[in-house]
């Protein structure tokens, strides 16, 4: 790289991340049922009552996850299977 393509190039800024240590979004179909079971508990996605028990169910059998998200959703999911919606 000579020096006219080495300062057309910005300077990376301080606080911002490098494009390599992003997350990137592939289609893995274990990170789409998350973000889906997710999307239907929190209510940014709609769906019938089972598709939404169905992620309340997943997010309870996923503790790794739950517990990286809000409090509530633990919340929830202790209530949920306190009323026996969910095992």
């Amino acid at each position: 790289m000579d020096l006219s393509e080495e300062m057309s190039q910005p300077a990376p800024q301080e606080g911002f991340i490098e494009l390599a240590e992003r997350d990137i979004l592939v289609d893995d179909p274990d990170r789409i049922v998350q973000y889906r079971a997710v999307a239907l508990a929190e209510g940014l996605e709609e769906g019938t009552e089972t598709d939404v028990l169905w992620a309340w169910q997943w997010l309870a059998d996923h503790p790794e996850v739950t517990n990286r998200l809000q409090g509530w959703f633990g919340a929830r999911v202790a209530e949920l299977r306190s009323m026996g919606r969910i095992k």
